[in-house]
């Protein structure tokens, strides 16, 4: 299952030449509301994928983010957690949670590495964006080491 798959990076992993090779299913927004909790967990339990690709987001350019920071870090957050959430209920074998560098701090030296996270501070103008990845990515990494 493959969340944002008319993404800049889900349509390119549609694209991909060894995409034949897998059985994919990528609902659009109108088919799987993201932000929906029961939904999710039902498309999910209807569809029992072995593995999710997250590359769903709302995103949007510097301007978007600066005029709009609630909104980007609710929504984001928001649709993480319902199907970082549901895939773990679920048991659903395998998840990747696609993010982004926007998480690390601004004055992180290349090249980025994890346990530069919250490091430092965030560049202010995707703060919002960039804290709702750091939360879901923390709620992958809780998972991962409790189960």
């Amino acid at each position: 299952m493959l969340t944002g798959g008319s993404g800049m990076v889900g349509s390119n992993i549609l694209e991909h030449p060894s995409i034949g090779n897998w059985n994919v299913i990528a609902p659009s927004s109108n088919e799987l509301d993201l932000r929906n909790a029961d939904h999710v967990y039902s498309y999910i339990k209807s569809h029992r994928p072995e593995t999710i690709v997250h590359a769903a987001g709302l995103v949007g350019g510097i301007h978007a983010n600066i005029k709009d920071p609630i909104n980007f870090l609710d929504v984001n957050m928001i649709i993480g957690r319902n199907l970082i959430s549901s895939a773990h209920s679920l048991s659903v074998p395998n998840l990747i949670n696609i993010s982004s560098t926007c998480m690390y701090p601004r004055a992180a030296k290349n090249p980025l590495q994890e346990d530069m996270l919250l490091t430092g501070a965030l560049e202010p103008t995707n703060e919002g964006y960039a804290l709702a990845k750091l939360i879901t990515t923390r709620l992958c990494q809780y998972i991962d080491k409790d189960y």
